[in-house]
């Protein structure tokens, strides 16, 4: 090929692969899943994480506040919209 040739090619502009035995040998294969365990490992690291879940005790200590809550509302001491405002501090916490 004459040097002109070269100096205008691209990164790749020609591919030679060789199979020994003019057959696949599968020895590209380790490259291959490194390369892939690789990119799931770095998509993992972009991902965010799920949130926990809430401790049984925290949620225990919640629905014990709400069935107080709602026992003021039904005995008149709490208006709706306090209700409603105590409700949502509760389960916002």
């Amino acid at each position: 090929m004459p040097s002109d040739d070269l100096d205008q090619m691209g990164p790749i502009d020609y591919l030679v692969v060789e199979f020994p035995g003019s057959r696949m040998t599968g020895e590209g294969l380790p490259l291959d899943q490194q390369a892939y365990e690789q990119q799931a490992y770095q998509q993992q690291a972009y991902a965010e994480p799920e949130p926990a879940p809430a401790p049984a005790d925290d949620m225990d200590a919640k629905l014990a506040q709400l069935k107080q809550l709602g026992e003021l509302k039904t005995q008149g001491v709490l208006s709706e919209a306090e209700f409603e405002a105590q409700k949502a501090r509760i389960l916002g916490s």
